[in-house]
């Protein structure tokens, strides 16, 4: 069961990817009923940006891996 503040990879599958999934790094924000939001890095001209989005909890595995782009944006 997935609980807020848990560090998840989002397997993410592009639309015209052909098949291919993207693990990205996030930190789950809230817990819907049927959805999880979670918080992801979203490279941008200035820097590194949070950006969050509502994902499938089938699509989301636990993650051990520090990753400081998507972690320390919550400080």
């Amino acid at each position: 069961m997935t609980m807020i503040g848990d560090r998840v990879n989002w397997n993410f599958s592009p639309r015209g990817g052909y098949g291919y999934i993207i693990p990205v790094a996030g930190v789950v924000i809230k817990v819907g009923q049927k959805r999880l939001q979670i918080r992801v890095a979203q490279k941008t001209a200035e820097g590194w940006e949070q950006s969050f989005r509502w994902v499938n909890p089938i699509n989301v595995s636990s993650r051990d891996k520090y990753v400081p782009e998507v972690d320390d944006l919550g400080v």
